[in-house]
């Protein structure tokens, strides 16, 4: 009988062409480099969130702090109702509501505000008040409204004048407006302004709405700044960002 010297190997069952599974590998660690990196994304992005919520929303949540001048500042606010801001008539009338109530604690007592409303003609809606009667009594605006056959800016800037007379102040110039108008004639501008003497002067326009080049030739050194037209509180706010212009203050939130 024939003995079998040959070792037998053992058969492994193969399925198709499928290979034996590779053993697992240890997850590796993270570079060094790769986790601070992230960790910096995060920390900005936080730090940028933080940031937006911290903003002012409103004009009470600004207090103005700093040196100013010792000489009192006129403010001559001057308000385009002129079509295009004929649905906004309330949210500027609340806007100057929140303007007296937060300027006897940020504005001086001598300090004044003059309001006018402007598109084909000029009208004043609140004579030249001094912040310490709008502390006892508010704004008192009435209930005059300009022609709106068309927009323009010198007739506002004529009453304006006309309306503040000579102070000795230093005086500053908030438009309210799309900067849309049929004057804006950079000579005739720069004679009324220096006629009305304002130092600073800032333009608020509509969120998303730029200014027109001839308004920006005519006032080439005019501080621009924007609002929802339909917010009270964007309104407001910006106007106490013109204030903090114009007394070289600084606009903080409390």
């Amino acid at each position: 009988m024939l003995g079998v010297s040959a070792a037998l190997t053992p058969l492994r069952p193969r399925i198709g062409r499928l290979r034996e599974p590779a053993p697992l590998r240890r997850p590796g660690r993270l570079p060094l480099r790769l986790l601070l990196a992230a960790l910096l994304v995060l920390g900005t992005t936080a730090w940028g969130v933080a940031a937006l919520l911290d903003q002012p929303r409103r004009l009470g949540d600004v207090v103005l702090v700093g040196a100013r001048s010792p000489a009192p500042l006129d403010v001559v606010l001057l308000l385009d109702e002129s079509g295009s801001f004929t649905d906004y008539a309330a949210v500027r009338t609340a806007a100057i509501t929140d303007l007296a109530e937060w300027a006897p604690e940020n504005l001086r007592p001598e300090d004044t505000i003059t309001i006018l409303a402007f598109a084909g003609d000029a009208v004043v809606r609140m004579p030249t008040t001094t912040v310490a009667d709008l502390a006892g009594r508010g704004a008192q605006l009435t209930a005059d409204s300009p022609a709106l056959d068309g927009t323009e800016i010198l007739p506002a800037l004529e009453s304006a004048d006309e309306a503040m007379g000579e102070t000795g102040h230093t005086r500053t110039l908030v438009v309210v407006s799309d900067t849309v108008v049929s004057d804006a004639d950079e000579a005739r501008v720069a004679e009324r302004v220096a006629a009305l003497d304002a130092t600073t002067s800032t333009v608020i326009v509509p969120a998303g709405v730029g200014i027109t080049a001839p308004w920006r030739d005519a006032f080439p050194w005019q501080r621009s700044t924007t609002a929802d037209p339909g917010s009270t509180d964007g309104t407001s706010l910006a106007i106490g960002t013109a204030l903090a212009h114009a007394t070289g203050q600084e606009a903080r939130h409390r």
